[in-house]
């Protein structure tokens, strides 16, 4: 706004127009004297921090003033900010000076590498009486109070890494980029967890990933005290979900990885960790690994019905696991595959869960499939899908206007319509039957085959329908009411 104002004023005073890369020489002196009072106002505010900011979000502004007041400033501003005696606020104020740093002048490196380094020298501020009297207080943990830096530092260092050259020589926890060198500090020694963990956020994958085996390296020599672990590996498999490792190295850094997240005691930091490496698994091994990752995920989030908490998580364990396995019947051959979807009891997850794996089939199983453990299973998931919409509500109103009560039933048809033992209905039919609240459904799903293999086969409907329909259920198949046919796609379907 203030550059804005100004520019207004140059060209309110001045004849010419007044250009986007302008120089100092084409501002009047009616604009540089309203943009030097803006600054020296600034300069008379007592408050540290607060002077601090006002300065640099206006920091653009001294383009109309010299061509060199942007390189003059920056360096003022770093040292500025070491009169901040709280590490943290001191940090973030690192970060934004950055930020407009990079917004203005994303060519002077120094004042970035400045920063960081002056951020390094600084942080043994948190061992000091302040900060720890305020962590009694507050009743905060180190590693907590230490993820607290993690978004600053991994800021200072993406605008440090841009367009940084990839080889690094000297490869340790303090040679991770060419802006730093070695040091000994014992509280610098102490920091290169929340390092390492920047440096993963703020590095392309690709480079991360290629390295991955040192990165273990580094993160098994952090302290255990300091920043926790879980997460440092949980910022590694982030990075290799996104690009692989050297192909000998990915099990030995999936069973180092996991050595950690199975140790881990509170179930919401193991599902968030066994999250990210699920991916990982998937991507590079059989099923074999991913049925025992799935297993180890049901053996910590089942005590104390812990699943109820992660949901999401486990949904995102789902939606990757079909990713990458497209073929059903390595899918359904998992031991702790369907262990697994019984983690979800909650009835609007469940219903989400069983629709993702609906469409994945529907979307990648070309052809008609007689597989009996494919069978069970899909019609598990049918069922499941219908129980989800209650049979009660069913109106001419809803069912013509509510898009929730037609679309179970036409995944389900799509479903069972590649399924390839139909010549077999009475293996699995009255098992749709036979399901209670199912029961509608399964007689709206047995009317749909019936008809579609009575179109496929006329001479054959009758023997259809006896073996679709055992004796015992037929009286409980009544015709479709008037009511159900109005705006019903699957009757509809048999109509046609």
């Amino acid at each position: 706004h203030c550059k804005t104002r100004t520019r207004v004023l140059s060209v309110t005073f001045s004849s010419s127009f007044f250009p986007e890369n302008f120089t100092p020489e084409s501002v009047n002196d009616t604009a540089k004297e309203t943009c030097l009072n803006w600054f020296f106002k600034i300069a008379s505010i007592r408050e540290l921090i607060p002077r601090f900011y006002v300065e640099a979000a206006i920091l653009k502004c001294n383009k109309f003033l010299s061509k060199t007041g942007i390189l003059e400033c920056l360096p003022r501003l770093t040292s500025m900010i070491r009169g901040i005696g709280d590490p943290l606020v001191a940090v973030y104020a690192r970060a934004y000076l950055c930020r407009v740093g990079m917004e203005v002048a994303p060519h002077l490196k120094e004042s970035l590498n400045k920063n960081f380094f002056d951020f390094l020298l600084t942080f043994k501020q948190i061992h000091g009486d302040t900060v720890q009297n305020q962590l009694v207080v507050q009743c905060v943990e180190m590693p907590l109070y230490l993820t607290l830096y993690s978004p600053a530092i991994d800021w200072i260092l993406q605008c440090i890494s841009y367009r940084a050259a990839e080889y690094i020589p000297p490869f340790s926890p303090f040679h991770l980029c060419p802006f730093m060198t070695p040091c000994t500090d014992v509280d610098l020694v102490l920091s290169s967890a929340l390092l390492l963990n920047s440096v993963m956020s703020a590095f392309r994958a690709e480079f991360i990933a290629a390295r991955s085996m040192d990165f273990i390296g580094m993160i098994k020599e952090c302290d255990e005290s300091g920043f926790p672990k879980h997460l440092l590996f949980r910022s590694l498999g982030q990075n290799l979900a996104l690009a692989d490792p050297p192909e000998g190295d990915r099990l030995q850094i999936l069973n180092e990885a996991w050595k950690v997240i199975t140790k881990l005691k509170s179930p919401q930091d193991y599902i968030n960790c066994a999250e990210i490496w699920v991916e990982y698994t998937c991507r590079h091994f059989t099923k074999r690994e991913v049925n025992t990752v799935l297993a180890d995920v049901i053996k910590h989030m089942t005590p104390d019905r812990a699943f109820e908490d992660a949901y999401p998580q486990l949904q995102s364990i789902i939606q990757k696991v079909i990713t990458y396995f497209h073929d059903f019947s390595i899918l359904f051959s998992l031991e702790k595959f369907l262990p697994f979807l019984d983690m979800f009891q909650k009835e609007s997850v469940r219903v989400e869960v069983c629709k993702c794996i609906m469409e994945a089939f529907i979307k990648h199983q070309q052809e008609p499939t007689r597989d009996p453990v494919i069978l069970n299973a899909l019609l598990h998931v049918c069922k499941t899908m219908h129980d989800s919409v209650k049979p009660s509500r069913w109106s001419h109103k809803t069912i013509g206007k509510q898009g929730d009560l037609q679309r179970p039933s036409r995944w389900s048809h799509k479903t069972i319509g590649k399924l390839g033992d139909l010549q077999r209905p009475s293996r699995w039919v009255p098992k749709l039957l036979n399901r209670g609240q199912s029961r509608s459904f399964g007689l709206l799903e047995v009317r749909t085959i019936v008809s579609h293999q009575a179109q496929t086969d006329y001479k054959q409907r009758h023997n259809y329908v006896a073996q679709m329909i055992p004796l015992e259920l037929m009286p409980q198949v009544p015709p479709p009411s008037s009511k159900e046919l109005v705006g019903s796609q699957t009757y509809k379907s048999i109509g046609k």
